[in-house]
């Protein structure tokens, strides 16, 4: 060290090494950070979706036949076509029964088409495609007891297969 020579080039080149490491960890803490709170947000989506569509095609639209002893059958994971074309109309309700009221919706049936189009982004989206069976108001016991029994997919006009495709963003 000379005269008057406050700091030495090791020390600062040192220094410089330091404040690069404890940059790169700051920097690798909150990319840690940053990726637990998308996770966090994905499996929150994930879950209200889940409970969405097991509310719609289990209580608020499911399809409800009577059996040949007069008595109403709620047939799970099904929707009624007429109800769910009712309670579209208004979409506000139709998430606040399903509970998810904060986030925009966009259901469709494979045969149908769109049925609630919110708009959607390519940021949060979580996304569930179910098989489940449609049925109009007219369908009765016969009509199911026919659908099953075919070894071909179901013909029959007032009970159908359809994929439903349900997506949540937030």
């Amino acid at each position: 060290m000379y005269k008057g020579q406050i700091f030495s080039t090791d020390l600062l080149f040192a220094m410089v090494i330091m404040i690069l490491c404890l940059g790169t960890i700051v920097s690798a803490y909150e990319f840690n950070l940053y990726n637990q709170k998308q996770h966090d947000i994905q499996k929150d989506l994930k879950e209200k979706t889940e409970t969405a569509i097991i509310i719609l095609t289990n209580s608020v639209a499911n399809c409800q036949i009577n059996d040949f002893n007069g008595r109403t059958m709620s047939l799970a994971y099904s929707i009624n076509t007429n109800k769910l074309t009712t309670l579209a109309a208004n979409p506000k309700a139709l998430k606040e029964a399903l509970a998810i009221q904060d986030l925009n919706l966009q259901i469709k049936l494979s045969t149908s088409g769109i049925i609630i189009n919110e708009e959607i982004n390519a940021q949060n989206i979580v996304g569930i495609d179910l098989s489940i069976m449609t049925c109009n108001s007219s369908a009765t016991m016969s009509d199911l007891n026919e659908c099953i029994n075919s070894s071909s997919p179901c013909n029959n006009p007032n009970i159908k297969m359809q994929t439903l495709s349900l997506k949540v963003e937030k």
